[in-house]
């Protein structure tokens, strides 16, 4: 058994500011409702773009938690599910040929987290709870994967079928990705 956090959401009444903010975004309602539609990018120049993007999604990656029905996340407002909305913005983001995709990945997490907390007044609140967790192990004779050419340079995360960390599901191929790490793998399961 493992401590395992439990996500709940609140409005915000005060937050607390974390060390960086967006030098511009613009948040409108989508147009369209469509799922299908809807695309997330963080680009290596510190470009956000969201398109038809609902709040759930920006809180599964912005917080590494399911996005799907889930007791780890509790008092979400019907609204993060439904509403959908189209976003741009610049993260003041550096990324060079040494940067780790890690790094990458977590400056932009922080400053989802800030959009969430700034623009759309949600906050996390975290408990412990006691509950059983799966060990993933790869064995010496197990699989040997292949390096994936794309670097943090190159993709901080993308929702697009021909994006970067995040899996597409297929019909009779479910796990299909490319650039993804194996703590993608495990959120994704």
């Amino acid at each position: 058994m493992v401590y395992q956090a439990v996500v709940f959401f609140f409005v915000a009444l005060t937050a607390a500011a974390p060390p960086q903010a967006f030098e511009k975004i613009v948040i409108k309602p989508a147009p369209s409702a469509d799922p299908r539609s809807m695309r997330v990018q963080v680009l290596p120049s510190g470009e956000l773009k969201a398109k038809a993007v609902s709040v759930i999604t920006l809180l599964s990656y912005g917080y590494d938690v399911p996005a799907n029905p889930s007791t780890r996340l509790i008092s979400l407002p019907d609204w993060t599910i439904v509403e959908r909305y189209d976003i741009r913005g610049k993260i003041p983001i550096t990324i060079t040929a040494s940067s780790h995709d890690s790094d990458a990945q977590s400056q932009a997490k922080q400053m989802i987290r800030r959009l969430l907390a700034d623009r759309f007044r949600l906050v996390m609140r975290a408990e412990n709870q006691r509950m059983p967790v799966y060990a993933l192990t790869v064995p010496r004779s197990g699989p040997k994967f292949q390096r994936s050419a794309t670097t943090a340079k190159d993709c901080i995360f993308d929702t697009d079928p021909e994006g970067c960390h995040n899996f597409v599901i297929g019909f009779g191929h479910p796990l299909n990705a490319r650039a993804i790490s194996m703590d993608d793998l495990v959120h994704y399961i």
